[in-house]
């Protein structure tokens, strides 16, 4: 969905996303003495800076998650970037787009949806609701074409 070649390249190969992930913020090298625990939980870290990110988490909610600080959690979110550049792109994109589109996002299927939280902004009433509403219609954007296409499985 995002466009990101590296992306698309490790699924075409069938390769794990969250291994290779981690592989590239260890070095190859370094991952390939760790203990299968210890690969494990890194591929655990990757799985929930990926998914979190697509669900709009930022590095303080991703640090209190992995249990980590917020600068370690800025780094697995460097390196995710670094490793899937296209995907950042995309996140700011589609969070731009429901704003811009009279709150709606296009479905994986190209069909529009308008989510109820559209009309929540439209009447915030202060600042703060309004900043917290766009926030979350942003998340959305991102989210929605996501969670719709899980419903292929």
């Amino acid at each position: 969905m995002s466009g990101c070649k590296e992306l698309q390249e490790r699924f075409d190969k069938k390769e794990d996303v969250y291994n290779y992930t981690a592989q590239m913020y260890l070095g190859k090298e370094a991952w390939e003495n760790l203990e299968k625990k210890e690969k494990k939980r890194l591929r655990s870290s990757f799985k929930t800076v990926c998914l979190g990110l697509m669900y709009g988490l930022g590095k303080q909610s991703l640090a209190t998650r992995l249990n980590c600080s917020v600068e370690e959690a800025q780094r697995l979110i460097d390196v995710f970037y670094s490793t899937y550049p296209r995907v950042k792109e995309y996140i700011k994109e589609q969070g731009d787009y429901v704003l811009s589109h009279g709150g709606y996002v296009n479905n994986f299927f190209g069909n529009k949806i308008q989510p109820d939280e559209w009309k929540y902004y439209q009447e915030a009433t202060t600042q703060r609701e309004k900043k917290n509403q766009e926030a979350r219609l942003k998340r959305l954007g991102v989210n929605l074409p996501i969670r719709n296409c899980s419903l292929l499985k």
